[in-house]
């Protein structure tokens, strides 16, 4: 996050925060309390993708938007076979 970027600085350290307070307070609850906290955290911050969870996206600061983790992955990566 650049404190220079003016426009996007406060929205990007919101964003930030969002996050660490998803993998920290909100990492601890089981199954059920995350489609909880999933359906409080999309009332308070409308800017998650509606595909899945907010558990599977992080902060792009390049784009300036929640990324899928999946993203992150090599095209070529598959689950392994059971």
């Amino acid at each position: 996050v650049n404190p220079a970027d003016t426009d996007n600085y406060a929205f990007m350290v919101e964003m930030t925060f969002v996050f660490s307070m998803i993998w920290s307070v909100c990492a601890s609850v089981d199954e059920d309390g995350r489609k909880k906290i999933d359906s409080y955290l999309r009332e308070i911050e409308g800017s998650f993708p509606n595909k899945d969870t907010v558990y599977e996206y992080f902060v792009n600061p390049k784009m300036r938007t929640w990324t899928s983790f999946e993203e992150k992955l090599p095209k070529s990566w598959r689950y392994p076979p059971k």
